[in-house]
């Protein structure tokens, strides 16, 4: 078997044993594509996707809506992933969409765990004054503005 082929293999079975331990009743995907997990949000909204896979160079990966990332393939980035997850599940970690401004729609990942995070982000220079936060189970989704700091 080819080494990378092989490292892929290994990086995906270790990914899918800690997301499994951190999370046992969520449902696994297949090692045929790599994907771990692919999940709507209880809210149904698709543009919310969440997905967990290893890609090609083999890198475990973490989506969550218009976002992704990359973590380290070894323990610490294992832990990285599940950490994001239970983020995304407590719904810490949401995703903003601007409302107007330069880049209307665009969205971006927000940790609501930081405390300036949101008014941070709401008198950046370059932030429109209003923006749509959407979360995973729907409890944190609303538009919030400079009104509301």
């Amino acid at each position: 078997m080819e080494q990378g082929i092989r490292d892929r293999n290994e990086i995906f079975a270790a990914l899918s044993a800690a997301v499994a331990e951190a999370f046992p009743g969520l449902s696994q995907g297949g090692e045929a594509d790599y994907t771990i997990l692919d999940l709507l949000p209880l809210t149904g909204d698709k543009a919310l996707r969440l997905g967990v896979w290893v890609d090609e160079y083999p890198s475990p990966s973490l989506a969550f809506g218009p976002s992704h990332c990359h973590e380290a393939a070894d323990t610490q980035g294992y832990a990285e992933i599940v950490a994001g997850l239970c983020k995304i599940f407590a719904d810490e970690w949401v995703v903003v969409y601007d409302v107007g401004g330069e880049h209307p729609g665009h969205g971006r990942w927000m940790d609501l765990t930081e405390p300036d995070a949101l008014a941070d982000y709401l008198t950046d220079p370059y932030s429109p004054d209003i923006i749509d936060i959407k979360s995973w189970t729907g409890r944190r989704d609303g538009r919030f503005g400079l009104s509301d700091l």
